[in-house]
């Protein structure tokens, strides 16, 4: 009974936050209708405009300024000898030219700023409305689970598995700048999700209830955030990666953040001290070679006790 009521909780909790999200949803989505509608109405006005001009008749004077300025079909090719003025009947000049001139009058047309404007419009609509009805899938699926576990003691059961996952203080994922970070987060996702023993079935939905957005999970989720592209360049900066100016330990966590892009080159204990070791300042390689380490954590710590007596030589040196 308890269980019943703990899972009713979180989907009220979850019906008040779906709620207070489709509020500022369809706040967004009204202002980007009306953004739409007068880009629509500006985009008729022009057209309108354009189809006056293409319907004035050859030869048409155009007043302005005091002036008119006689046009036909024919090119305009300037020629000064040509042209002419002549009185209006209010005494005013007009232009004549003598031969067949036209001076032509750009019209205006749509812009491709507002086409691109309105397509981005339309998909941000269509992502609000994709992220509105994720959210309802989800509570559904909750709800789904409240109505299972009537009746059900037992632990094993999805509703506990639900709680279990949220003791785990799964971090939510909206979006972020560093695409690494996203591979982390969905890691750390997986193993909280075994962690709370979730059938795979589940795991979608359990998993997605912390995307802040209307992303999916695992294979749409990877290639979005961690595109091919990065992993490639990734796993050439691990085979490119040397120690450098780092200090061991800096070169350490640097080294096992791009090993996860090159599963093939450490996915033996051999290969990741082979390939850490290679890494290491030269003096540093000389006298490490020849020690058998059991595994690349005995390597690591060789290193930086030997980085740090090292750095007591030098300083020593300097001041003596």
């Amino acid at each position: 009974m308890a269980q019943k009521d703990e899972t009713i909780k979180i989907i009220a909790k979850e019906r008040r936050t779906l709620c207070r999200e489709n509020a500022k949803k369809d706040y967004t989505i009204s202002r980007l209708r009306a953004k739409i509608a007068s880009l629509k109405e500006t985009i008729k006005t022009q057209e309108d405009q354009l189809k006056a001009l293409e319907g004035e008749g050859e030869g048409e004077d155009i007043q302005g300024d005091g002036y008119s300025y006689v046009s036909n079909d024919n090119d305009y090719e300037e020629d000064d000898d040509d042209l002419a003025f002549y009185p209006n009947e209010d005494g005013h000049e007009h232009l004549d030219a003598g031969m067949d001139d036209t001076f032509p009058m750009a019209p205006p047309t749509r812009s491709a700023n507002q086409d691109a404007l309105m397509q981005m419009l339309q998909i941000m609509m269509e992502d609000r409305e994709a992220e509105r009805a994720e959210r309802q899938a989800n509570i559904a699926a909750l709800q789904q689970l409240a109505q299972n576990n009537q009746g059900h003691g037992n632990h094993d059961h999805p509703g506990s598995k639900l709680k279990n996952f949220q003791n785990t203080n799964p971090p939510v994922f909206s979006k972020t700048e560093e695409p690494l970070d996203a591979d982390d987060w969905l890691q750390t996702m997986e193993n909280n999700l075994e962690v709370a023993g979730v059938e795979a079935n589940d795991k979608v939905l359990f998993a997605t209830h912390y995307l802040a957005g209307p992303a999916h999970f695992k294979l749409k989720f990877s290639k979005y955030h961690v595109p091919p592209g990065l992993i490639k360049k990734m796993r050439d900066e691990f085979r490119e990666l040397k120690q450098g100016r780092m200090t061991v330990v800096e070169y350490r966590d640097r080294f096992l953040t791009l090993s996860r892009y090159a599963p093939d080159e450490t996915d033996t204990t051999d290969k990741r001290k082979e390939r850490f070791l290679n890494g290491l300042h030269d003096e540093m390689q000389t006298v490490l070679v020849n020690i058998p380490f059991a595994n690349l954590e005995a390597l690591v710590d060789s290193a930086i006790q030997m980085e740090g007596k090292l750095n007591q030589a030098n300083e020593n040196r300097k001041a003596a």
